[in-house]
């Protein structure tokens, strides 16, 4: 396909895309997706930065924003905060490498502490979690419309309170992207979903789990979990909610490949 030619990756620090660009620099890279509540993860080498671009990106809790695709087509395929910068040297080359979570501060430091009135439902106390996490709503489904015939006093790590909350309601919630996504049993997310054959740029064949698929293609920034991988091969065929994206790329070697795992729908 045409519009996966011409691999391109850049890094840019600060998570509006407005700082510091380093394009044209090799950039290799490793990012871990899941539906779990906890923190998605990138791991990211760029070579031969220069000093003073290396010192900003080593910085604990900088904001970080990496691009990658084809040329004229690169997405968004993680936002974070930098966990640890290091240093390290291969031969001639300086190499940065960057360990960062999407939603660190949110899922391991945001507090609630509110009492909200008689009448208030779960989706109210989902809310006051989210609005202590201060994230914005990429896709939330409804838990339920039941009021509580009391107030109810909600206080603690607004993450665990949030786990509290969804677990009763056969719901699943995660910050994807800087962003709160949460559905409920099987639902899937609106607008999201993608072909995957042979013409479409899968690699190799699927695999079959336990309860779903693996499967592998060329690299797509724009697979998002919770959306529908329809996959269509030889002896495989059916459709998977996304449960797990593994992206790995090298502007410089051959790895540019996208890994997903899902449930059958």
């Amino acid at each position: 396909m045409s519009e996966q030619f011409g691999r391109v990756a850049r890094l840019v620090l600060g998570s509006n895309g407005s700082g510091v660009d380093l394009s044209g620099l090799r950039i290799r890279f490793v990012i871990t997706k899941t539906s779990a509540s906890t923190a998605n993860e990138a791991k990211i080498e760029v070579y031969n930065v220069s000093p003073e671009h290396s010192s900003l990106f080593i910085k604990a809790g900088t904001d970080i924003l990496l691009m990658a695709g084809y040329e004229g087509n690169e997405q968004m395929i993680f936002t974070g905060q930098v966990r640890r910068g290091t240093r390290r040297v291969e031969g001639v080359d300086r190499i940065l490498v960057i360990e960062s979570g999407d939603g660190d501060s949110a899922i391991d430091s945001a507090t609630v502490n509110k009492t909200l009135e008689k009448g208030c439902t779960n989706d109210d106390i989902a809310s006051e979690c989210q609005a202590a996490m201060g994230v914005p709503t990429g896709h939330t489904d409804k838990l339920d419309d039941k009021p509580h015939a009391r107030g109810k006093t909600v206080s603690g790590k607004a993450s665990e309170v949030m786990d509290r909350v969804v677990v009763r309601h056969d719901a699943q919630w995660s910050i994807q992207d800087g962003q709160l996504v949460m559905l409920k049993g099987d639902n899937t997310r609106p607008n999201a979903v993608w072909l995957i054959s042979d013409d479409t740029g899968m690699l190799g064949s699927p695999e079959e789990t336990e309860d779903g698929l693996k499967v592998s293609t060329l690299l797509n920034p724009a697979y998002l979990i919770g959306g529908v991988a329809k996959v269509e091969s030889v002896y495989i065929n059916g459709g998977i909610r996304i449960e797990k994206i593994e992206h790995s790329g090298d502007t410089h070697g051959a790895e540019w490949a996208s890994k997903l795992e899902g449930i059958r729908v």
